[in-house]
C-alpha cells in the first residue's frame, strides 16, 4: 500500500464518531464507516488511541461520557480492526516533534499535535482527517482535510 493513500484519523474524528450527542457525529461516523467499508485508507497511531480513551471518559470533553469499560472496549475494537492502519512512533520522532514544537514555538498541550505530525512524517502519511485543521495547519507538510467541510 502507498502511503499517499493513507488518511491519519486525529482523535476527535474518532470521539466524535463514538459520542452520538456531538453535532459533528454524523460527519465523523461517515468516515469511520468508510474505512470499515475500505473506501479509505484509514490509519492512527497509539498515541491517539490514549487520547480517545482520555477524551470519551471526560465530561468536560464529550456528551456522551463513556465508563473506563465502555473506552476499552471501544479502543480493543479500534486496534482488532483489521480495516484500520496502525502506524507507530520510530526512535526518532521523538526529537523529531520536539524540533518541530522548538520551531513552530508550541506550548502546552500543542506539543501532542507536533508528535502526530511527527509520527506521520516518519510514515510517510500526508494526509489528516481532523474537526480542528488550526492544529495542524501549522505543520506545512500536511495536507488537512475537515471532513465537516469547513476550512
Amino acid at each position: 500500500m502507498k502511503t499517499d493513500e493513507l488518511v491519519f484519523l486525529d482523535t476527535n474524528v474518532l470521539a466524535y464518531a463514538i459520542d452520538s450527542e456531538s453535532g459533528f457525529h454524523k460527519k465523523a461516523k461517515a468516515v469511520v464507516d468508510a474505512v470499515d467499508e475500505e473506501k479509505i485508507k484509514g490509519c492512527f497511531s497509539p498515541q491517539v488511541m490514549g487520547e480517545l480513551y482520555a477524551t470519551v471518559t471526560n465530561p468536560k470533553r464529550v456528551k456522551n461520557v463513556l465508563t473506563p469499560r465502555e473506552a476499552a472496549a471501544i479502543i480493543l475494537d479500534f486496534l482488532e480492526a483489521g480495516t484500520f492502519i496502525k502506524i507507530h512512533p520510530k526512535e526518532s520522532t521523538i526529537k523529531l516533534a520536539v524540533e518541530l514544537a522548538r520551531n513552530l514555538g508550541l506550548r502546552r498541550g500543542d506539543f501532542f499535535d507536533a508528535q502526530i505530525a511527527a509520527t506521520m512524517m516518519e510514515n510517510g502519511v500526508k494526509k489528516i482527517y481532523t474537526f480542528n485543521e488550526k492544529h495542524f495547519k501549522q505543520f506545512q507538510f500536511l495536507d488537512v482535510i475537515n471532513p465537516y467541510g469547513k476550512t
